[in-house]
């Protein structure tokens, strides 16, 4: 009970220091036309969570993809220890699966494949998973987004042995899923593939791009993306990567998309509203995809 007081504490004063130099930022970003690509992955997000923040977005014109498993499961390692039931949610909430599927036909946000569940799933549960998904949606994932870990980055208890950097390519592994992401997914996400260039223009090309036969993309850590955005040319191209739940980091202007709890969302918000009035256009992952295939 004290350290969560102290923990709130921590964050109200943050919030007082810092709040007048966010507010600053906002108003004075000029930079216009932008092509956003807001990505988040379903990690430690409620139901709640999820609508109070995906419902607005979505109704004032802001294109989410956002990366969810089919379930939650519970092995004892440290993915289960760190994703669990009624601290994430999952398509096989059935409130939540009808909350995406409204969201997604009457606003377009796109729903991405997390893998079966927040845990390491052999082939043939990876596989079921997208049956699953299918089942669930009414169409196969467009796009794929890994979790968990790098290996040799992180433990392995913390890395699923699917992965792409662990047993995904290894054809001789119960893990090998590199054949069925070739036949069944069109945009895919591994191996913490970030763009930390800092450029001032940032094309398809800097994103998308061919590895181990897969059409595979690039995202930008949220954290990075204000100081980069207020540098950045008109009509560049942002892949900002997010979760909708993690609480964790500082309330500061360079966080302003990394938090959305009660302190900072409506700053959030106000950010992604802003670059929408200066002429930003906000795509899926899938959208941006089939742009550049097309060029």
């Amino acid at each position: 009970m004290i350290s969560k007081l102290k923990f709130h504490l921590k964050k109200c004063f943050q919030y007082i220091r810092n709040n007048k130099n966010i507010d600053s930022f906002i108003k004075n970003l000029d930079v216009n036309n932008l092509n956003i690509v807001l990505t988040s992955d379903c990690d430690h997000a409620t139901l709640k969570r999820h609508k109070s923040i995906i419902q607005p977005l979505c109704s004032n014109g802001i294109k989410i993809t956002v990366a969810t498993f089919l379930c939650l499961e519970d092995d004892k390692s440290p993915l289960a220890k760190h994703c669990y039931k009624n601290e994430t949610t999952a398509l096989d909430n059935k409130e939540f699966r009808e909350f995406l599927l409204n969201m997604r036909d009457k606003y377009g946000l796109e729903i991405a494949y997390h893998g079966f569940s927040q845990i390491s799933n052999k082939r043939i549960i990876f596989e079921k998973g997208l049956k699953l998904f299918r089942e669930y949606t009414g169409e196969m994932p467009y796009t794929y987004v890994e979790h968990g870990g790098l290996k040799n980055h992180h433990i392995d208890g913390m890395c699923k042995k699917e992965t792409l950097a662990f047993e995904g390519k290894n054809i001789s592994s119960d893990y090998y899923i590199l054949d069925i992401l070739r036949e069944n997914i069109k945009a895919v996400w591994a191996e913490h593939d970030y763009l930390d260039q800092n450029k001032e223009n940032y094309l398809l090309e800097d994103f998308f791009y061919i590895k181990d036969g897969l059409n595979r993309f690039k995202r930008h850590k949220a954290s990075m993306l204000s100081n980069q955005i207020s540098r950045a040319s008109n009509n560049s191209y942002f892949f900002p990567y997010t979760h909708f739940n993690y609480d964790l980091f500082d309330i500061n202007v360079g966080n302003i998309l990394e938090r959305w709890d009660i302190y900072s969302r409506s700053k959030a918000f106000e950010f992604l509203y802003k670059l929408k009035d200066n002429g930003a256009n906000f795509l899926t992952v899938k959208d941006a995809h089939k742009l550049w295939l097309s060029k």
